[in-house]
């Protein structure tokens, strides 16, 4: 396919493509569907986005987590999620570890005050 198919394809110039295959710009992002389509390809794919590489970061970083956890270092794993959740912003299963976290550090809590009960009695 040559700049010019794929620039009246997408209603543009064939400069403009030419500036994106040299990286000197970027496509529109109202193009990245019609681009996706034309070429058959995930937007992910079209971006570079590498989503097993992500899911593999994100679970050595709730392993990591949990490890600590696992051991009672509450505080140390909530900040390893909260680093990791900077890393990729909202992404579900670092929530529902930050989110279970948060469950066993109040619990964690509870038993605290009532051995702190306990002993008053």
């Amino acid at each position: 396919m040559t700049h010019e198919d794929l620039a009246e394809m997408l209603s543009i110039s064939s400069q403009a493509v030419s500036r994106w295959e040299t990286d000197a710009a970027m496509p529109d992002i109202s193009l990245i569907a019609p681009l996706c389509s034309i070429f058959d390809i995930s937007a992910d794919e079209l971006l570079g986005i590498d989503t097993a590489n992500i899911e593999e970061k994100v679970h050595t970083i709730c392993n990591e987590a949990s490890s600590f956890s696992s051991r009672g270092y509450l505080d140390e794993a909530c900040k390893i999620l909260d680093d990791g959740l900077n890393r990729f912003p909202n992404h579900p299963k670092i929530i529902y570890e930050l989110m279970y976290l948060s469950y066993m550090q109040y619990n964690a809590c509870a038993e605290r005050q009532r051995l702190d009960d306990a002993i008053v009695y």
